[in-house]
């Protein structure tokens, strides 16, 4: 049974980042120019917190960690690049235009990246800037696709279709 629907139109009527549910609110971002937006409910309908077009996932969804968002900005034809937004308010704490980023993942207090051309790079973030833990470059194809860690060992796929998996396991 439906509950309820938001109209979020696109330019290419395209919206491929998944949203994120935190707290009983919504977080919608889409590429196209359309940008992003913070619903809540009220009387189990969703109305507006706040919409920014300073954030826009065209591809890649992004990921919520101790209150903000992260995830790729931008356009991926000309290269989305790392951003950070404060989810309470809609306000982008940064974007490190050197960070371009085709797939993103969380995993504990680490963001797991992989640019757009294959280099895949353990981050520690914050409301500053990323800092770098740990980098490789694993192919050098195109990848929209986000790095999947599991067991000790991230995964990551091109669009070519190769695979590679690198062991992150730690040894005693």
């Amino acid at each position: 049974t439906e509950r309820w629907r938001q109209r979020w139109l696109t330019t290419f009527g395209c919206n491929a980042a998944n949203p994120i549910v935190v707290d009983g609110q919504v977080f919608l971002s889409s590429g196209y120019n359309r940008g992003s937006a913070l619903l809540t409910f009220k009387n189990g309908e969703p109305g507006l917190v706040w919409k920014t077009k300073d954030f826009q996932n065209q591809l890649t969804s992004s990921v919520y960690l101790d209150g903000l968002v992260y995830g790729a900005s931008g356009s991926a034809s000309v290269g989305a690049t790392l951003a950070c937004l404060r989810l309470i308010d809609g306000e982008v704490l940064w974007n490190a235009e050197d960070e371009r980023v085709g797939g993103l993942t969380a995993a504990g207090k680490y963001l797991i990246t992989i640019s757009d051309d294959g280099l895949l790079k353990v981050l520690e973030p914050d409301q500053a800037s990323p800092k770098l833990v740990s980098q490789c470059q694993v192919f050098e194809e195109q990848c929209w696709t986000m790095p999947v860690l599991c067991n000790g060992r991230i995964y990551c796929r091109g669009a070519a279709g190769t695979l590679v998996c690198v062991d992150v396991r730690t040894t005693n």
